[in-house]
């Protein structure tokens, strides 16, 4: 197993599962969070553990001071950062005399985090609100912005992702098998920012951080009262992938009825859920990636009517 440090951006609107997806992934991480951004832990019966940091350059300084510490945590999460800049904005804005003196000042904050950011030897994972695109400029000329993590500026919303593996947007999609209509976009979208050098995995994916990492060699321990759930995903998953590949409605339900069943026996059926949705989702990325070079060939035959002469 790999556990290569990466630098990650989620971004949506509020309340579509951040949060919760990240915990998933990484329940022993250290949250850097505001008061009362971690209640979502609840759900799942995680207790993090959390910070509240005061500023940017506090920020700074924990992650620096997680590098050089012989135990570091498996990850830093700096949940909500958008509010935190927003907030460093206005302090800036207070303490300087002309409005181009803060936001230099304030760019500087953020690029000292963003390299700190970038050299952890764990995963760094920042959860953002979402700012629309948008056309900046003046009489001189203007150039269109996609949107991005939400950040002042005209730079820093395309300069902070940049500098990250994985930047995935949080879309509404009504046909998410999770049950939870929000899933991450990590494929290529003219419209907004999006990234993903972590695995191969489809352009939309249910918010699974965890399945998507073990898929590409990162080892995730479950904390010890949910070590139960490898099994049960080990045992569904080959059942899963057949079922899900044949889009068979009718022995999904049977399956998943069955397993649910023997699980909620022993477990809550939060707990019960979680195990599944893991077993789905794995077998949802196993199967993506079985298919890849098949997906290739469909493509690149679609687009051939579509195709200018000059690519021939």
């Amino acid at each position: 197993m790999s556990n290569e440090p990466f630098f990650g951006i989620t971004y949506g609107p509020p309340g579509t599962g951040k949060t919760l997806a990240i915990l998933r992934a990484f329940p022993k991480a250290l949250f850097l969070s505001p008061k009362g951004g971690m209640s979502c832990a609840h759900f799942i019966g995680v207790r993090p553990v959390v910070d509240h940091p005061t500023s940017i350059a506090n920020v700074t300084a924990m992650l620096k001071a997680a590098k050089s510490s012989r135990d570091y945590p498996t990850a830093i999460v700096i949940d909500d950062f958008s509010l935190l800049a927003d907030a460093e904005l206005r302090n800036q804005k207070q303490s300087c005399k002309d409005k181009w003196g803060a936001f230099d000042l304030f760019n500087h904050e953020v690029y000292d985090l963003r390299d700190a950011a970038r050299d952890c030897p764990f995963p760094v994972i920042f959860t953002m609100h979402e700012k629309p695109p948008r056309t900046v400029g003046n009489e001189e000329g203007r150039r269109a912005i996609p949107g991005c993590p939400l950040i002042e500026g005209w730079q820093l919303p395309e300069k902070l992702p940049a500098y990250c593996d994985f930047v995935a947007r949080i879309v509404y999609d009504k046909h998410s098998l999770s049950g939870w209509p929000y899933v991450y976009q990590i494929g290529p979208d003219p419209d907004y920012i999006t990234k993903n050098r972590i695995v191969n995995a489809p352009d939309r994916f249910p918010l699974n951080l965890r399945v998507m990492l073990l898929a590409a060699g990162y080892d995730l321990p479950r904390p010890k009262e949910f070590a139960w759930m490898e099994k049960i995903v080990k045992q569904t998953v080959p059942f899963l992938q057949p079922i899900l590949q044949n889009k068979d409605k009718e022995e999904l339900h049977k399956l998943l009825t069955k397993v649910f069943k023997q699980l909620i026996t022993k477990h809550s059926s939060v707990h019960a859920r979680w195990a599944l949705m893991d077993a789905i989702d794995t077998a949802n990325l196993t199967n993506h990636q079985a298919t890849l070079g098949e997906k290739f060939i469909i493509d690149i035959c679609k687009n051939l009517g579509e195709t200018n002469d000059l690519f021939i």
